[in-house]
């Protein structure tokens, strides 16, 4: 008897844990749609276009939490092979915490 309950309490558990918003089961669910799950709170993505020119001699500062510093410095290579004269500053200090 002690097993039958533990497993009714089990699925129960995993019932209410599934059909909650915003949790495991939002994930389930978007994995068996095929699409990524959401948030209301998300703000929408930023997207701009792409430059196609800087200014000669002009410069850009790169500035994030220490765990973006390798991907910072890609950006740096890449933005000075596709606009040599740029000058590109790297910073990490960190995030900011209210």
């Amino acid at each position: 008897m002690k097993t039958q309950t533990n497993g009714l309490l089990a699925t129960l558990a995993l019932g209410l844990l599934l059909s909650a918003p915003g949790s495991l089961g939002t994930v389930v669910r978007a994995v068996e749609e095929g699409t990524p799950p959401t948030s209301a709170s998300s703000p929408a993505p930023t997207t701009f276009p792409v430059p196609t020119a800087f200014p000669t001699g002009g410069s850009i500062k790169i500035d994030g939490s220490t765990s973006m510093a390798a991907i910072n410095q890609s950006l740096q290579k890449q933005f000075v092979s596709k606009f040599g004269e740029a000058k590109v500053e790297l910073a990490a200090n960190g995030t900011e915490k209210p």
